[in-house]
């Protein structure tokens, strides 16, 4: 595998959260009080909160591929499980986007307040798939083997998907 591969995939999954021991802890389904009445708002939080921890999971599971093979060249069923994985990732990105669209969309139809809290709500997890806090514990790597990582150029940042 191109070493350059390998950085990105464990760049990756140091922008998730919450993590421990190279688990994931799932985001709760929270669901503000001003939209507990509306069943349409509380469906598509419980999507885009199921969508934000499929995105998690899935980062999760190639960066414990990658960090697994720690030699440039992974066999046919370490690409193949990247590879699922990485379409896991990218169906959880679309649906995220498609959760954002239509809490926009709600506008229309819920007061300003339940939309002001909506789109909050959104927002809010749609940063929380995306953030980390103890990269070397959610990749579970000793810290001689994660200041290797860092050394051989792999960034940390905790990006987000916030609007510049």
């Amino acid at each position: 595998m191109n070493k350059k591969i390998l950085q990105l995939l464990i760049g990756i999954t140091l922008l998730l959260n919450a993590c421990s021991n190279g688990k994931i802890e799932k985001i709760p389904l929270e669901i503000p009080l001003e939209l507990q009445g509306d069943t349409q708002a509380a469906a598509l939080i419980s999507e885009m909160t199921d969508a934000a921890n499929d995105c998690r999971v899935a980062t999760m599971k190639i960066a414990a591929v990658a960090v697994k093979n720690k030699n440039d060249s992974p066999g046919l069923m370490q690409k193949l499980k990247m590879g699922k994985n990485a379409i896991r990732f990218a169906k959880a990105q679309s649906k995220m986007s498609a959760c954002l669209s239509q809490a926009q969309d709600m506008g229309v139809s819920l007061s300003e307040g339940q939309h002001s809290q909506l789109m909050a709500c959104i927002k809010m997890l749609e940063k929380r798939s995306v953030e980390i806090d103890d990269p070397q514990a959610a990749l579970g790597m000793t810290p001689e083997e994660f200041e290797r990582f860092k050394k051989e150029g792999i960034t940390l940042s905790n990006a987000s998907n916030e609007e510049a």
